[in-house]
């Protein structure tokens, strides 16, 4: 890695010192400082993705940026990686059944219309679809990033990390240390069906 990352870096962390740098992403002051003078020269994937979010940047971004050419394909894998994980993480909030929430459909087509300039007219936004998009090489890291922080914010806007419907959708899910079973989330689903039915 040659300087221009850690000119880069400096550039990103602009008028924030580095002490705050260091708060907000969970990485040394001194480490941030020494990959800004290339004293340091291969971070780990965990420090990039911290910087990448404390600096509100792509994490594919500064993982190429970081990279020697000759390791790109290694890069483009991690990417890959990445942005599944990150699909999949979204997706568990928003699904059940490999199908999203009945109530979240309106968000979807807005979603679709959105980006029907990069679809193929064909093209739904489908969680299958979606699992299969981090490694389609048709398109950009750009666009799978800007859909990603999208679906993101829709999950936002309904409070999805702490609704009920999301949490029983999600695999492993415990009662009081004993493991809750497909049988008895439909039970549970039942209950509070009949219980907000009239609100």
């Amino acid at each position: 890695m040659e300087n221009g990352f850690g000119k880069y870096l400096e550039e990103l962390r602009g008028k924030m010192s580095l002490r705050e740098a260091s708060k907000k992403s969970d990485v040394s002051h001194t480490y941030i400082r020494d990959l800004e003078l290339g004293k340091k020269t291969d971070p780990s994937k965990e420090t990039l993705l911290k910087l990448a979010n404390a600096y509100g940047v792509r994490y594919d971004d500064l993982l190429y940026r970081s990279t020697k050419l000759d390791n790109l394909d290694i890069v483009n894998a991690e990417a890959q990686k990445y942005f599944l994980k990150e699909i999949e993480d979204v997706l568990e909030e928003m699904c059940i059944d490999n199908t999203f929430f009945d109530f979240l459909k309106d968000d979807i087509k807005k979603l679709e219309e959105k980006h029907n300039n990069i679809l193929d007219i064909d093209e739904k936004l489908t969680p299958d679809w979606l699992k299969t998009l981090a490694t389609n090489a048709r398109y950009d890291s750009e666009f799978i990033y800007d859909l990603i922080k999208d679906l993101k914010e829709i999950s936002k806007k309904f409070n999805l990390h702490k609704d009920i419907r999301a949490l029983l959708s999600k695999k492993g899910v415990t009662y009081n240390g004993h493991q809750v079973t497909e049988q008895d989330k439909q039970l549970i689903r039942s209950y509070l069906d009949a219980l907000f039915s009239n609100r």
